[in-house]
């Protein structure tokens, strides 16, 4: 059985309907813990430490984990907009009911995580990455691609979501 925070997880994947890559979903559920006031008092993750990619949750990290070899996600690979291949995260049949009780329960969240996934859903990652990177900065020190990052900043038209500014 999976636990109430993961369920959290399941719910960002399914409001995606597929999230691309695990650095993309945990820079949603990072702007959520951050950005959906009293989230994190219903369970949803609070671990967030700085890495190589900005913020990261080691236990949504786990929880991920568990969900693919409980079959409730499915991990496949699919050729991006360059034609890397990036891994999806796929909702099986198997969530439909599961997160029901936290969907009935914290309603409001669960409007407010579908209002952030579909901000971001479109967007490429490098703009992602720069709204987190600009918003909290202290979660950007370790970042190997911080620079990277920082030159999109100039070289691109992306400038942070008005929602935020």
């Amino acid at each position: 059985m999976v636990s109430d925070r993961a369920k959290w997880a399941l719910i960002i994947v399914q409001e995606a309907g597929h999230v691309e890559g695990l650095t993309r979903l945990h820079k949603y559920a990072f702007l959520i813990a951050k950005r959906v006031k009293g989230i994190t008092n219903a369970g949803f993750y609070n671990d967030w430490k700085a890495s190589d990619y900005g913020p990261f949750s080691p236990e949504l990290a786990n929880d991920i984990n568990e969900a693919i070899g409980l079959h409730l996600l499915k991990q496949t690979e699919s050729p991006n907009q360059y034609g890397y291949k990036v891994g999806l995260l796929i909702p099986t049949e198997n969530v439909k009911t599961l997160t029901d009780d936290i969907r009935t329960t914290y309603s409001k969240y669960v409007n407010e995580i579908h209002k952030i996934v579909q901000m971001y859903q479109n967007k490429k990652l490098i703009d992602i990455l720069h709204d987190v990177y600009a918003l909290y900065p202290e979660f950007a020190i370790n970042s190997k691609i911080r620079a990277q990052v920082g030159k999109n900043i100039y070289e691109s038209d992306s400038w942070l979501n008005q929602d935020y500014d």
